[in-house]
């Protein structure tokens, strides 16, 4: 199935003040970043693989070798809207989030208790490490 940056973003919205629980997956319920991401897809229709075997920081290397199995990964220099973007915390990969318009980062976040969506500038800015998109995405 073909999905749109749009469909994208509204799916990754409807998910807004979900609260945040370590590995959750359940919209309205409780949710992580990672789980944001597997539940945005899967709203989508897309297949995508889930692991739930992870720590509450999770292995930086395991969650980029994830990304990288399931999407394309762009240069940094290219992401738009409804791209997910792999953000540095610790002075590791192991945070995820979509960008949405404009430059705000939509992501579950623990320290905010709820998924929601946040100016990119500044803070999380300066953590992206990688861009990547869902597959089969049109613009």
């Amino acid at each position: 199935m073909m999905a749109t940056r749009r469909q994208i973003l509204d799916e990754a919205r409807a998910w807004l003040g979900t609260p945040f629980h370590h590995q959750g997956r359940v919209r309205g319920v409780g949710v992580d970043c990672i789980g944001l991401i597997v539940g945005v897809a899967r709203g989508l229709g897309m297949a995508v693989a889930d692991r739930t075997d992870y720590a509450r920081l999770p292995d930086g290397h395991g969650l980029a070798a994830a990304l990288d199995d399931q999407m394309r990964r762009l240069a940094q220099t290219e992401p738009g809207p409804g791209d997910v973007l792999l953000l540095r915390i610790r002075h590791q990969p192991q945070h995820v989030g979509i960008l949405g318009e404009g430059g705000t980062l939509i992501h579950a976040h623990a320290g905010a208790g709820r998924v929601v969506e946040t100016p990119l500038a500044g803070w999380w800015g300066r953590r992206v490490l990688a861009v990547y998109r869902f597959p089969k995405v049109e613009d």
